[in-house]
């Protein structure tokens, strides 16, 4: 896990305006190898292993994880890429689902955006171009922090709202498959820039 990371991230109980401090363990290459992620305000700690965090329910609530995204090739990393608007983007997106098995290719393509790939096992015991995290029901970012996210099947219900919060203004947010009133849920100041079939692309009204 990228050390600036945990820059973006917040506490998933105190709510988002509560940032984490990391503890690390073992560093290599400004990655978080193994350590912790601590909330100064409820005192909880969030273990790093094997280059992966730890947020709250994963193991229960989270969709299985896919292979290991350094495997994926193809077009799909293009698509990712492209919906997402990362040629002009900088800073860090999140994938999640089927898109998340994506993240090693999407992060070759993408000069200057860091990945963060939710629910994909694999960390390496060596700097990975990806940052992996395993989340369950809750986003633990703090409000604008990702310059784009794609949620994915259940995700694209449960975590739009929040989703919402965390992206930046010039970041873009995926759903596939969008909710069917995803729309009519979007708040107020986004817009929807690109519909085909269940996939919407939403962004901020700047």
């Amino acid at each position: 896990m990228h050390i600036v990371l945990t820059d973006l991230l917040a506490c998933p109980f105190c709510g988002e305006a509560h940032g984490l401090i990391v503890r690390a363990d073992r560093i290599a290459e400004r990655h978080v190898l193994e350590g912790a992620l601590g909330c100064p305000d409820c005192r909880r700690l969030f273990p790093i292993r094997n280059g992966v965090a730890h947020f709250p329910d994963a193991d229960a609530s989270a969709p299985g994880p896919g292979p290991d995204p350094a495997a994926a090739d193809g077009d799909e990393p293009i698509r990712i890429a492209a919906l997402l608007g990362l040629d002009r983007a900088k800073g860090f997106v999140l994938l999640t689902g089927p898109a998340a098995r994506h993240a090693g290719a999407v992060a070759r393509l993408a000069e200057g955006v860091e990945i963060v790939a939710a629910n994909i096992d694999g960390g390496t015991q060596a700097p990975d171009p990806v940052s992996r995290i395993r989340i369950g029901g809750t986003l633990p970012f703090g409000p604008a922090m990702l310059r784009g996210i794609w949620l994915a099947g259940p995700y694209a219900d449960s975590l739009l709202a929040a989703a919402a919060r965390a992206l930046h203004p010039t970041g873009r947010l995926v759903l596939e498959p969008a909710p069917d009133d995803a729309e009519s849920r979007l708040p107020p100041g986004f817009r929807v820039i690109a519909r085909r079939d269940r996939t919407l692309v939403c962004a901020r009204n700047v």
